[in-house]
């Protein structure tokens, strides 16, 4: 059952262009640029089995984070679906398709993100970021379990 949601036009392109924003930051590994899209308290959690707490958290898990992808990649976000939490609380869910762009082309990792935003100083700031990697990609969140494919 789907249930509609409030969440005006305005806010809802706020929150892609958020994502767009940290995804293509990602692809620069400009860590202080994915740090502006979060609250203060803002998490990341899920995925590779990483948590950071705060940017100041972030600050230090991320570069480590961009290292472990190896080579150049594009992260792209497609599929956004809009659940109002109320009290100026959305989250987003999304799908993540991460490209190979540094060697050659290809899909290296899927997931599900659910974004969860807060209205904040007249901004959308995303506050908790958890990424569910898909079943087919699992052996990126647990390497030492994988069969050798990397």
């Amino acid at each position: 059952k789907e249930t509609p949601t409030m969440v005006s036009s305005e806010d809802k392109s706020q929150m892609i262009e958020r994502i767009a924003r940290y995804n293509n930051a990602s692809d620069r590994r400009d860590v202080e640029a994915h740090v502006a899209a979060y609250t203060e308290d803002g998490v990341i959690t899920g995925g590779m089995g990483t948590t950071q707490n705060g940017k100041d958290g972030l600050r230090e898990a991320l570069p480590a984070m961009f290292e472990g992808e190896g080579t150049e990649k594009r992260h792209l976000a497609s599929n956004h679906e809009f659940d109002e939490q109320g009290d100026d609380r959305v989250s987003v869910h999304y799908v993540l398709t991460v490209l190979e762009a540094g060697t050659s082309p290809g899909v290296v990792a899927t997931a599900g993100i659910v974004d969860s935003f807060v209205h904040t100083d007249g901004k959308w700031l995303v506050r908790e970021h958890e990424i569910s990697i898909d079943p087919s990609f699992s052996f990126l969140a647990h390497p030492s379990e994988s069969s050798g494919v990397m």
